[in-house]
């Protein structure tokens, strides 16, 4: 799967546990050839308040996903978290586990080419 504007993400993924439970350096390695995408996007609203029934009125707030298209076997994790190029920016955690993309037309990648990974990003981590 090839893409004519590709962006390079970066994972990063947890460097585990020493044996006396304290966490590793996080490891990262950089994903070239990916495609960006906007996935959903969702409204919340709060009244807001407390417990006694006060508050200052509605909150409303955004949240929004990213759908990433990388290259065959890419080596992400549905654990792991990703940082995004500018204009996008910040690192966003994976969603769930990453999964082969095919187009439902041609049973092939996006570009034509060989099936890719579909990676939902959800909330910066």
């Amino acid at each position: 799967m090839r893409f004519a504007h590709p962006h390079t993400v970066t994972v990063l993924r947890s460097g585990g546990w020493d044996r006396y439970g304290n966490p590793l350096p996080e490891q990262e390695h950089d994903l070239p050839g990916c495609a960006i995408a906007p996935g959903s996007s969702e409204d919340l609203t709060s009244t807001g308040g407390d417990a006694a029934g006060g508050g200052a009125g509605a909150i409303q707030v955004t949240t929004v996903d990213w759908l990433i298209f990388a290259p065959p076997r890419a080596d992400v994790r549905g654990e792991d978290r990703i940082r995004l190029p500018e204009p996008w920016g910040g690192v966003w955690q994976v969603d769930g586990i990453p999964d082969v993309y095919r187009n439902p037309f041609t049973d092939s990648g996006p570009a034509g080419g060989e099936p890719g990974v579909r990676i939902r990003l959800t909330g910066r981590a």
